[in-house]
């Protein structure tokens, strides 16, 4: 298979500032984009799925070209290129474009908590794209992350007063296993020419194709915009999308993608209360329930395996063993 680095953990056990650091990108990178769907979900209602996308992405990815010019990058491998731009394309950019367009039809709070899958899906292109072994945790674990979708899904039918679209729904969802290849496609090339050299690729990459979503309104609507859209843009692009994203990339390179993932447990607790607080969403059985049905789910399929492998170093160290 090649050559492969030396693992981050081990870095970071050598590293206790460095790992702490990891740790403090991750949490600041999850708790920006907990607060994503909101704003988000704000400029959606406010504009349209394709202005607030690229109100995003096309100034996070000329903020990223213009950071690039000063810092540089070194020379990267032509199969490190298509790692890039298959992350690039088929996970960010496939991921911003169809949680866009679900969210126009789902509240803040139940994104939020879809997102809450994405540590799931990133175990699991970890097995299917990186060669990580399929455990019956991880099973178990998407099983009952699928059963909370589908509590969100079936309450979105019976709740007709909680906004949300089956439709709208599904595109979030699958929006996550974007996310899910990004994290796993991007981790090596981060790794090997720099966690925030790749993430400004990335975003560059990722805003190339913008220019199709601009619509002959786009600049009437842009003259219409009040401070708190410019707000909540000013937000996604510099909070949620350049430095979150950096912040992610350079965790990456110091743990295992699993790991990292742990931490997204934050990001769906973060809409839920700000969906609530800012825009005024209501705290429904099917939020509840499918909520915790997610993050049990996802739970399982992180610390299943753990939890095992500390009982059985337990019972080996016990004398009774």
């Amino acid at each position: 298979r090649g050559h492969r680095p030396v693992r981050p953990v081990a870095e970071s056990a050598m590293n206790p500032g460095g790992k702490a650091t990891a740790f403090a990108a991750l949490l600041f990178a999850v708790s920006m984009w907990g607060l994503i769907p909101v704003a988000m979900r704000y400029l959606i209602l406010e504009l349209s799925p394709q202005a607030a996308m690229v109100l995003r992405l096309y100034p996070a990815g000329l903020l990223a070209i213009v950071v690039l010019t000063f810092i540089g990058v070194r020379r990267i491998a032509a199969r490190d290129w298509l790692r890039i731009a298959i992350a690039s394309v088929a996970g960010n950019l496939g991921y911003q474009i169809l949680a866009a367009f679900g969210m126009q039809t789902v509240p803040a709070s139940w994104t939020g908590l879809l997102f809450g899958l994405e540590p799931v899906f990133i175990a699991l292109f970890a097995v299917l794209l990186a060669g990580e072994r399929l455990t019956l945790w991880l099973v178990a674990g998407i099983v009952l992350a699928l059963l909370g979708t589908a509590a969100l899904m079936l309450g979105s039918a019976l709740l007709p007063a909680a906004d949300a679209s089956l439709s709208g729904l599904m595109l979030i969802t699958i929006s996550t296993m974007g996310w899910g290849i990004y994290t796993v496609v991007i981790r090596p090339v981060s790794v090997k020419y720099g966690s925030f050299e790749v993430a400004c690729l990335a975003l560059g990459i990722s805003a190339l194709p913008m220019g199709l979503f601009v619509t002959p309104d786009f600049p009437h609507m842009l003259g219409g915009m009040g401070p708190i859209e410019w707000l909540a843009v000013g937000f996604v692009v510099i909070f949620g999308t350049f430095l979150a994203t950096s912040a992610w990339n350079y965790a990456l390179g110091h743990m295992d993608s699993a790991i990292a993932g742990v931490f997204l447990y934050v990001q769906p607790i973060v809409a839920a209360i700000g969906g609530i607080l800012l825009l005024g969403e209501r705290l429904t059985w099917p939020l509840i329930a499918g909520g915790a049905l997610i993050i049990a789910g996802v739970a399982i399929a992180q610390f299943g395996p753990r939890m095992r492998r500390t009982q059985l170093e337990r019972s080996a160290r016990s004398p009774m063993a």
